[in-house]
């Protein structure tokens, strides 16, 4: 009788906003455009589990306060998403989502094996980010993620109007291992598929 295989974790971190002060969200939430399709719109996050199929069990953590994030409140949030972790397991964050996994595992022991960690349009915390990041800011010491080697994956567009494509070289040169993918035209990676990360993830396992 063959064996039955366990599906794979992937668990997808969104993104989101951050403020270093209430004054600042307030600001932004009478700046924005009311915009009725907003909490209706899909992208290659939410379909991720449909394209990557049985083999693998596609968890999207709705991250809280998303529109005011708070890293302590995500890494709570985080933690209760353990017991449905495996060795072998993928992680992946799109933009706050990315520095959310960045500052979260450098800080932080998982524990079980993780076989690739994929972070899109990850920003820096530092001046040549131009929006607030809040207390999503990286630690001083990268020893536990630098640990991850060439499992650490790098998604960034030459184009991206809001993380500045710079932050990239900052990874870099703080992760020297890991693995770098550039694109000239993607923006923001807010779009309906992402073929090149569906291929990343089959590639592994």
């Amino acid at each position: 009788m063959p064996k039955i295989l366990k599906p794979i974790p992937v668990i997808v971190i969104h993104g989101g906003s951050a403020y270093d002060t209430y004054e600042q969200y307030l600001t932004d939430l009478r700046r924005d455009d009311f915009d009725p399709e907003r909490d209706l719109t899909k992208d290659w996050k939410t379909e991720l589990g449909k394209v990557l199929g049985r083999r693998y069990r596609v968890i999207n953590p709705c991250m809280p306060n998303a529109e005011n994030a708070k890293y302590l409140e995500w890494a709570i949030w985080f933690k209760k998403c353990q017991p449905y972790f495996a060795d072998g397991m993928i992680l992946v964050g799109h933009s706050l989502g990315s520095i959310f996994l960045a500052k979260y595992l450098a800080e932080n022991r998982l524990p079980k094996k993780v076989a690739a960690v994929c972070l899109v349009s990850s920003p820096w915390s530092d001046a040549s980010h131009k929006k607030p990041l809040g207390d999503f800011l990286l630690p001083a010491k990268f020893d536990r993620l630098a640990a991850y080697g060439s499992r650490l994956h790098f998604f960034h567009s030459e184009d991206d109007p809001i993380v500045n494509f710079a932050s990239l070289g900052h990874y870099a040169n703080a992760l020297p291992d890991a693995i770098l993918h550039i694109y000239k035209n993607r923006g923001h990676f807010i779009s309906p598929s992402f073929p090149e990360i569906v291929k990343l993830i089959k590639q592994l396992h």
